[in-house]
C-alpha cells in the first residue's frame, strides 16, 4: 500500500476510535482538516494509481471504509461538467482539495414544512483547501465553473454505502 493511502488509511482508524459514540463538534472538525490535510498534501500523494474521471463521470475510489459504516474515506474525481443538486450528507464532512477547483453552494431551508431551499453561500475549495461541513449542512457542486477534472479527499462521518439513497437527501432550489 502507498504510504500516504496507509496514512490515510491510519488516521481515520484514529477518528473512529474517537468518535465511535459520538459526532465531533464543528470546533473539531478543521483541526482533523489539518491533519487530513498533511496527510493529503505530502509529496508524492497516489492520485496516480487511480484513474481520473472525463468529462461529466464522478469517481469514487474508497481508501478507508468502516465495514460497520463508521468514517470512511474516499478520493473524488469529477470530471468536468459534472454538477449535483442541493443536498445533505446525514452526516459531517470534511474534504481536502487535492488539485483542480470545486464550487461548492450552500443553501438553507425556505421553511419548516418544505423540502426547498435558497442560496445562502458558496465557496471554492481548491488545491490545499479544507472544508468542512456539518451534518445539517445543505450544499450543491457546481461544476459549470470548472475548467479542470477535480481531486479531492472526501472524509464523511458515515460509510456512503449507510447513507439513506441519494435522491431522498437531495432538495429543490426555489425559484427553479
Amino acid at each position: 500500500m502507498n504510504d500516504h493511502l496507509h496514512g490515510i488509511d491510519k488516521f481515520v482508524q484514529q477518528v473512529r476510535a474517537d468518535f465511535t459514540a459520538t459526532d465531533p463538534e464543528y470546533s473539531q472538525l478543521q483541526p482533523m482538516g489539518q491533519a487530513l490535510k498533511s496527510i493529503c498534501m505530502a509529496k508524492g500523494f497516489a492520485t496516480g494509481l487511480f484513474r481520473q474521471a472525463d468529462p461529466g463521470e464522478e469517481l469514487m475510489y474508497p481508501l478507508s471504509v468502516d465495514p460497520n459504516g463508521g468514517p470512511s474515506a474516499y478520493l473524488v474525481s469529477d470530471g468536468i461538467g459534472v454538477d449535483t443538486p442541493p443536498h445533505d450528507h446525514h452526516t459531517w464532512a470534511v474534504i481536502v482539495g487535492l488539485r483542480g477547483t470545486e464550487y461548492h453552494l450552500f443553501y438553507r431551508h425556505l421553511d419548516n414544512t418544505s423540502h426547498t431551499v435558497i442560496n445562502t453561500a458558496e465557496c471554492a475549495v481548491a488545491t490545499g483547501d479544507i472544508l468542512v461541513m456539518e451534518k445539517s449542512e445543505i450544499h450543491a457542486i457546481d461544476a459549470g465553473r470548472g475548467q479542470h477534472p477535480t481531486w479531492h479527499v472526501h472524509l464523511y462521518g458515515r460509510a456512503q454505502s449507510k447513507l439513506p439513497d441519494f435522491a431522498s437527501r437531495c432538495y429543490e432550489v426555489s425559484g427553479s
